[in-house]
């Protein structure tokens, strides 16, 4: 067939002898759009002009999708400016119709060409192609060839020029994935004036150099920025103008503690009497992690220091706090490094006078006798938004108790432990500021006729204060004896008992009652010498020396003893006694 086609064409042709050159290749055009010619196994099927010069390829027994000779760039694609990002299409062409695209750049310092495969609704893969200019003026050409299943399609091209440009209002980024670290989208275009409004930036552990680091200088309205764990950042010249920078993080970079000192801000420090100023350095966190840097106070020439602490915190931060006798005024803070060569920055620093709104205790009576609950210690001109804790520096002596009311006020309770003096602190932390008070409280002996309870867990589970006065009288608990098992603290005789130290005493409310080696062959025999035959009930509250496993044991043995008896045993957390006892 292919023989008789040929000789057909070679004698048909004579027929047409007499048509000049031009004619010739008129008619040869027409014959072909009726012809099939073999092309290297495929047959291609040329196009007429009205057919957009599409072309169908076929195979010997299959169909392959259509594709397009005159396939071409987005007209809209044209003029790329730098620092837009955004996908097109290729013109005149199907989803179907190619799979992947190669680019022949002029000019690749110039022009990129990122190609990305989307998935269309109706299941279909689409390649789009984004331009990204790398100037901001020029002209680039660019040469599109297209594969389909990794073959090249033969024949079909696109050739495009692209216009670089700028925009003085966009940030010129250069890398698309730049503009999303920073933008959060994957398409248009990041303003200076949206770049400004942000006020947090978080830009941990994203790759970043310093050429994007660069793009924050239009961060103006900054207040906190991470830059953490960006192991490729060494310079931070450019966050200089962020002006309303607050706080920063900069651990995992590769900043040096003389270009973080560059930042401090020199804005003035107020230092109150009284009161520690926590973390002032501007913006916070600009020294953390920084091994090599001091600090002093700068005292001018006759005058003296006004700075009683410059202490460095476990995360880096310093707080300062003002001597107590030392004249309101100005000093200053150097921040120095101890690298070669040496960057200091000096910040001003104002000390004032005691504010009115200092945290006080309320000294009006605070002592307290062994036996009482219900002494209350009070700090003045505390604020809403205070954080406050209150701790006894000597808690075998004294402890403090809190109570929160429903509203989420505080109530602070004196729990006194054992006769001596105690040291209370309170601290107070306020925007910043760390104000510290202290008072002395002297805890007397127990009173006559009071019960020597030393846990509020007992004496509230007791319920025998019939004069809600905080303590419970003899006369109040006369149908509950009580009983606590202690240490002795050295040799003695008593009662008729002699007592050597370490032996375990149990103690009832008027004498010894028993004395021997183990807290719980002591605690039983004190238990039964307490008339607990007679009681209904039996309670025992352990101690902070006592094992939960140990009370456990003591609660099934009593129960064993005494079946008709209900037995109940609680963490009462006093010190010095191993067990209080109470049996009703």
């Amino acid at each position: 067939m292919k023989k008789r086609r040929t000789n057909f064409m070679q004698k048909g042709w004579k027929v047409f002898s007499h048509l000049n050159g031009k004619s010739r290749k008129k008619l040869l055009a027409c014959l072909l759009s009726i012809s099939m010619i073999p092309v290297n196994g495929f047959t291609v099927m040329a196009a007429t002009a009205d057919q957009g010069n599409q072309a169908a390829v076929t195979q010997e027994g299959t169909t392959t999708p259509t594709v397009t000779s005159g396939i071409s760039f987005a007209a809209e694609s044209q003029n790329v400016t730098v620092g837009n990002f955004k996908y097109y299409e290729f013109q005149g062409t199907q989803a179907k119709d190619f799979d992947k695209v190669n680019f022949k750049i002029s000019d690749q310092t110039a022009l990129k060409i990122e190609q990305k495969t989307f998935k269309q609704a109706d299941g279909t893969e689409v390649v789009k192609y984004m331009p990204i200019a790398l100037k901001d003026s020029g002209t680039v050409t660019v040469i599109a060839t297209f594969e389909k299943n990794k073959k090249p399609l033969d024949g079909v091209s696109a050739q495009f020029k692209f216009n670089l440009s700028k925009d003085d209002n966009i940030i010129p980024f250069t890398s698309q994935t730049m503009y999303q670290v920073f933008s959060g989208k994957e398409e248009g275009a990041l303003t200076k004036a949206d770049l400004a409004a942000k006020t947090e930036i978080n830009l941990s552990d994203k790759g970043l150099t310093d050429t994007e680091v660069a793009y924050l200088q239009y961060a103006t309205g900054c207040e906190k920025l991470d830059l953490s764990k960006n192991t490729n950042i060494s310079k931070i010249d450019a966050l200089k103008s962020m002006t309303n920078l607050k706080e920063i993080n900069l651990e995992g970079t590769k900043v040096s503690t003389a270009d973080r000192i560059a930042l401090i801000k020199k804005d003035p420090i107020t230092v109150e009497k009284g009161a520690k100023t926590n973390d002032p350095i501007l913006p916070k966190g600009i020294l953390k992690g920084c091994k090599d840097v001091k600090y002093s106070e700068e005292v001018a020439a006759g005058t003296t220091a006004k700075l009683k602490s410059i202490q460095v915190q476990s995360d880096g931060s310093i707080s300062l706090e003002a001597v107590d006798t030392a004249e309101a005024g100005t000093t200053n803070l150097k921040v120095e490094s101890t690298t070669t060569p040496t960057v200091f920055a000096t910040i001003p620093v104002n000390v004032t006078a005691k504010s009115a709104t200092t945290p006080e205790f309320d000294k009006n009576d605070p002592n307290v006798s062994v036996g009482a609950f219900k002494k209350q210690i009070k700090l003045n001109n505390l604020e809403k938004d205070d954080v406050v804790t209150i701790t006894s520096k000597d808690t075998k002596i004294l402890n403090i108790r809190t109570e929160m009311a429903q509203d989420g006020t505080k109530t602070y309770y004196l729990e006194p432990k054992a006769a001596g003096k105690a040291t209370v602190e309170a601290v107070v932390a306020r925007a910043g500021k760390t104000y510290t008070a202290t008072i002395e409280i002297q805890v007397a002996a127990v009173g006559k006729d009071i019960i020597p309870l030393t846990s509020y867990k007992v004496y509230d589970a007791l319920e025998a204060d019939a004069n809600n006065d905080g303590m419970i009288s003899t006369e109040e608990i006369k149908n509950v004896k009580t009983g606590q098992i202690t240490y002795a603290v050295r040799d003695t005789h008593i009662d008729d008992k002699e007592i050597h130290e370490g032996d375990i005493m149990g103690i009832g409310d008027h004498e010894i009652l028993a004395v021997g080696k183990e807290i719980q062959d002591v605690t039983l025999e004190t238990i039964a010498l307490m008339d607990a035959d007679d009681a209904e009930l039996i309670t025992v509250y352990y101690g902070e020396d006592t094992k939960a496993e140990d009370a456990e044991k003591l609660e099934q043995a009593l129960t064993e003893k005494y079946p008709s008896c209900d037995v109940e045993v609680y963490a009462g957390g006093q010190p010095i006694y191993y067990y209080v006892v109470s049996v009703e």
